[in-house]
């Protein structure tokens, strides 16, 4: 909050005795606001990639995972649910019945 408040006061006083160094100035402090705000997106999404990578590694429930080959397509269970590996899509009803016999 203080650096802040010392940002203002900076640009009034600038804004006052030389006032295209303001219009620099602000140019300058939004360009920093941003690309720490994208910093903090981008390490957000990083850790939620670990998260799913280690979901996947260990399964949701902690049950062990599963890899059939059914019809040509392989599926994988992750402890809660079949899945295709090569779309991510869940199966059809059917075939998740076809899948849950094996």
């Amino acid at each position: 909050m203080g650096d802040i408040i010392g940002k203002v006061i900076t640009l009034i006083i600038v804004s006052i005795v030389f006032p295209p160094l303001a219009a620099v100035l602000l140019i300058i402090w939004a360009v920093q606001f941003f690309m720490s705000a994208s910093d903090v997106v981008i390490d957000v999404v990083s850790d939620v990639s670990k998260r799913n990578k280690q979901h996947h590694k260990s399964g949701s429930s902690g049950s062990r995972r599963k890899r059939v080959v059914l019809d040509g397509e392989t599926y994988l269970w992750d402890g809660t649910r079949w899945y295709s590996e090569t779309s991510f899509l869940t199966p059809p009803a059917s075939v998740v019945a076809r899948l849950n016999e094996r």
